[in-house]
């Protein structure tokens, strides 16, 4: 959760204070309150992204590890009724586009976007003159008495066809790239590159603050939040499903739909697409 720690002092928000969600939307109030800034930028159809995240922190996603829909679960159920109680308090921030949310961001109209490691280079390219103002805590959690969980959004795929002639000189070729440390490290510091490669995470380099977030640790921080990220099955049906989603997202928020009604038949319609 990246938020702008100059807004939480103005309010009197103490990032350290705000375990759960429900700590996180009263936190949301009184920053409405005192300053008039939306507390979290969340879209309201564009993106299931907050949806998608707290789904993830309760140990679910669209499909279980043999492919089969899961969004008619409890835990999702859950997930989109904590989204419509965050809508509904008044404190988010619809970003129908990503210049619409970019927008927002220079002209202080949020304080808080839910969003991966790469966001990093994305609020400083896009925000500059606000070097020093922001900050980064991990995703409050749904019971105050539960693990940390952390989510994941994005990413990238290195795949060797099955066709290919070259298969095993292909996938030796992915290691020698993806293996080296120091090229792990090089495109952390040129191209800001977060690595995948475990042992690259180890380097120095991550262990260091950045000045732009005050001295903050961020890396080490996100490296930590990185290990209690749960496994998730995308399956050949994600980008259909992620659709969907949205759909389902705009339902509940703009609709008034009832968050279990609306995933029973979010359910329906993927078992019936999906075949499973």
């Amino acid at each position: 959760m990246f938020y702008r720690a100059d807004l939480f002092e103005e309010a009197g928000i103490k990032a350290e204070d705000i375990v759960t969600w429900d700590d996180f939307i009263e936190a949301g109030k009184v920053l409405k309150d005192k300053t008039g800034v939306d507390m979290l930028c969340m879209a309201e159809s564009r993106s299931d992204a907050t949806y998608r995240f707290m789904l993830m922190q309760l140990g679910k996603f669209y499909f279980d590890a043999e492919g089969n829909p899961q969004v008619n679960s409890e835990e999702s159920i859950r997930a989109m009724e904590m989204c419509k109680k965050m809508y509904e308090a008044g404190i988010t921030f619809n970003n129908s586009s990503w210049d619409d949310m970019v927008a927002g961001m220079t002209a202080d109209k949020f304080a808080c976007i839910a969003e991966a490691v790469w966001m990093v280079g994305s609020i400083k390219d896009a925000a500059p003159d606000q070097a020093g103002k922001w900050a980064c805590m991990p995703l409050p959690k749904f019971d105050a008495d539960a693990e940390a969980m952390g989510a994941s959004n994005g990413g990238s795929v290195l795949a060797v066809p099955s066709a290919s002639e070259n298969a095993e000189a292909a996938k030796e070729f992915v290691k020698f790239c993806m293996e080296d440390v120091d090229a792990n490290v090089e495109g952390f510091q040129n191209y800001g590159l977060y690595p995948s490669y475990l042992p690259a995470l180890e380097s120095e380099v991550f262990q260091e603050g950045d000045e732009y977030f005050g001295g903050q640790k961020l890396f080490d921080m996100f490296t930590e939040i990185g290990k209690t990220v749960p496994q998730v099955n995308y399956t050949s049906n994600f980008a259909e499903a992620i659709e969907m989603s949205k759909n389902c997202v705009a339902r509940v928020l703009l609709e008034d739909a009832d968050p279990a009604k609306v995933l029973s038949d979010e359910q329906e319609e993927m078992e019936a697409k999906f075949g499973k």
